[in-house]
């Protein structure tokens, strides 16, 4: 339960407030409306949703039988992207972390192998 006096988070079967003492109420849908907009990490969000189209890109990428360097450029490209949305969301206070940091994980990882495969594709 939040504290109307001073936002802090309480447990639900408290009476007063842990942190101001404070008597605590029900929750309206007010409150609990304005809950759920401080939860959301946009940045995070975005960063998850472009590591995972890099992903697929480079699944898309690998699959093409005259693979070259315009889409890998473009995998490489969209993994930097997410990376740097997620690093910002990763940043964000209170908010969803797990969702930066799988997007980092994820275009991590797709960087990585897009990388030796540009690597080998060079090489080549």
């Amino acid at each position: 339960m939040i504290c109307k006096n001073c936002n802090s988070q309480n447990e639900e079967t408290m009476k007063f407030c842990g942190n101001c003492g404070e008597k605590l109420g029900e929750i309206t849908a007010e409150m609990h409306s304005q809950q759920a907009k401080k939860n959301r990490n946009g940045f995070s969000l975005i960063g998850f949703i472009t590591s995972i189209c890099a992903m697929i890109g480079f699944g898309a990428y690998t699959d093409h039988p005259y693979a070259n360097e315009p889409p890998l450029i473009a995998v490489i490209m969209f993994s930097l992207l997410g990376a740097a949305f997620s690093i910002i969301g990763l940043f964000q206070k209170d908010k969803k972390k797990w969702q930066a940091i799988s997007g980092l994980v994820i275009s991590g990882g797709v960087l990585l192998v897009a990388l030796i495969a540009g690597l080998i594709l060079v090489r080549w």
